[in-house]
């Protein structure tokens, strides 16, 4: 390592068609990835999409200036609207169905569709040293969401700030499966 060394942030969504009511599990709770992973290897009725890249969003680099240095000196007030460090978890995600969604940018702060479905993550895994993957999950219950086209996602803080951002081909929603939204991001060196 020498002085000049960068840190890249990459990301990625992995969406999981899961057979039934979240495993018959109240509430709905994730299935950890790499049980996903099983489940397809025995031939289960689980379908999972490739992983679509997401970027980080300006505001998602803010949060993580913010949260090395624990707010320490750091303005928590303006476009972020949060007074407390803790309000800069990443506690959900936001789902849209837009025909044409705009193509992800650093600039964005919401996904391209209003109203959108927020759903919380349950679930935080790290898979590997440099990496977590949070999870929510769409239950078979969502009757709302049946039939319906998802083209974007997106992960926020508790004080609504955008951490990252994806949109991918139409994933469709059908009434004996729940979905299943694993939302990663890795650190790397370059």
């Amino acid at each position: 390592m020498n002085a000049n060394d960068t840190l890249q942030l990459r990301g990625a969504v992995r969406i999981v068609h899961i057979p039934g009511n979240c495993m018959g599990k109240d509430p709905c709770q994730p299935v950890n990835p790499s049980l996903v992973d099983q489940m397809q290897l025995r031939g289960e009725d689980v379908r999972v999409t490739p992983h679509y890249e997401n970027i980080v969003v300006d505001d998602g680099l803010a949060i993580l200036r913010a949260l090395i240095g624990f707010g320490e000196n750091f303005p928590l007030t303006g476009a972020f609207g949060a007074t407390d460090i803790n309000q800069l978890k990443i506690s959900t995600m936001k789902i849209g169905n837009a025909s044409s969604p705009s193509v992800p940018s650093g600039t964005d702060t919401d996904i391209s569709i209003t109203p959108a479905y927020t759903i919380p993550f349950v679930s935080f895994f790290y898979p590997t040293q440099f990496s977590v993957t949070m999870v929510g999950v769409v239950p078979q219950a969502q009757a709302s969401l049946d039939g319906v086209g998802i083209t974007e996602e997106g992960s926020f803080a508790l004080n609504g700030a955008m951490l990252a951002r994806v949109t991918f081909p139409p994933e469709v929603k059908i009434p004996t499966h729940a979905l299943q939204f694993e939302h990663s991001i890795t650190m790397a060196r370059p």
